[in-house]
């Protein structure tokens, strides 16, 4: 070979490896330059938004490329409106993800009206936060375990907010099913609830355990039943569905607790490419295992943790795959 010959070779693949697209030198990160947007389905200010907006502020640098990334409220039905938005006309690009609620798979099973998706079919990214629900009762009443409370003959007072909720429906489950005594009221709202405790007017409440904690370290409350996700401070209390022998009762109960494993999922449209929803998996993975940014989430009150893509999925099996007798049933109780 002449000194000319590899002289060219050399150029030839000196220009390979900068020039031509696809090389490792020529190619850059896939989101850099580009700006990600995350939808919620609900209004600013309530805790989707809050915590939307707080991984807004910290996944860029998680990102290779660290691309801008902006928080827009598609609000209405629960997010079945940002849910069909996310299916039919989100490209599958990577450039847009739904901070949604973990209801979105009952919304598809139980055929509500206006549902445009098939939640099978999502690019699920995980869910950055498990929640749990207790049953609260005000600590100065005589019962200091579940066992105590259903024995007595004493008619309680439940406070309930919007029938949609999960604290609402689980609620009822509990008095259908574990025999609990109470007389179910109707409120406004959590705070007026919580009011109404504090006057004596109402004796507990079923409540997300991340936003009753305040007030059972003050005193107020007392904790006495979870649902199925155990968090720190309450593994040792009672599972609402042990505490029933009716196996409808406890399919439902289990429905709604085992789905608060994905209590703040993050979806992405059907058909992104692989390697693409694999940045975003991996980016929510080291944000949430990261000791700074759980230190700052827990100095604004949020209680985060990642829950991966396989889980969600598996979850969302298990969900719309229940006999139709349990569906039946759940339809009874679970309403948007």
């Amino acid at each position: 070979m002449t000194h000319k010959t590899a002289y060219l070779i050399g150029c030839f693949f000196l220009f390979v490896l900068i020039v031509l697209p696809g090389t490792p030198m020529a190619a850059a990160p896939y989101y850099e330059g580009k700006v990600l947007t995350i939808i919620v389905g609900y209004p600013p200010g309530g805790g989707y938004d809050r915590v939307a907006r707080f991984l807004a502020n910290h996944l860029p640098k998680y990102i290779p490329g660290k691309p801008s990334i902006v928080v827009q409220n598609m609000p209405g039905a629960s997010s079945m409106i940002a849910g069909n938005h996310l299916y039919n006309v989100a490209k599958p690009d990577g450039l847009t993800i739904l901070a949604t609620q973990r209801g979105l798979a009952f919304m598809e099973l139980l055929k509500v009206e206006g549902v445009k998706f098939n939640v099978s079919k999502f690019t699920y990214i995980g869910s950055a936060a498990a929640e749990s629900n207790v049953f609260c009762i005000r600590a100065d009443l005589p019962y200091k375990t579940i066992q105590d409370l259903l024995k007595s003959k004493q008619l309680l007072y439940i406070g309930v907010d919007s029938p949609t909720s999960v604290t609402a429906q689980t609620t009822h489950l509990g008095k259908d099913f574990m025999g609990m005594n109470i007389k179910i009221v109707d409120y406004r709202g959590t705070p007026e609830i919580l009011l109404a405790i504090e006057r004596k007017e109402a004796d507990g409440l079923w409540f997300a355990y991340n936003s009753a904690r305040p007030h059972i370290e003050r005193g107020l409350l007392r904790a006495l039943v979870r649902s199925w996700v155990s968090l720190k401070g309450i593994e040792n209390l009672p599972i609402n569905e042990d505490l029933t022998t009716d196996p409808i009762g406890k399919a439902l109960m289990g429905m709604l607790g085992r789905s608060a494993v994905m209590g703040r999922p993050y979806l992405a449209p059907p058909g992104v490419p692989a390697n693409i929803a694999n940045i975003l998996r991996d980016a929510f993975a080291k944000m949430l295992a990261d000791p700074q940014i759980q230190k700052e989430s827990e100095k604004a009150q949020m209680e985060l943790s990642y829950a991966s893509a396989e889980e969600c999925v598996k979850l969302m099996n298990y969900l719309m795959e229940q006999p139709p007798d349990v569906v039946k049933a759940f339809e009874k109780y679970v309403k948007f």
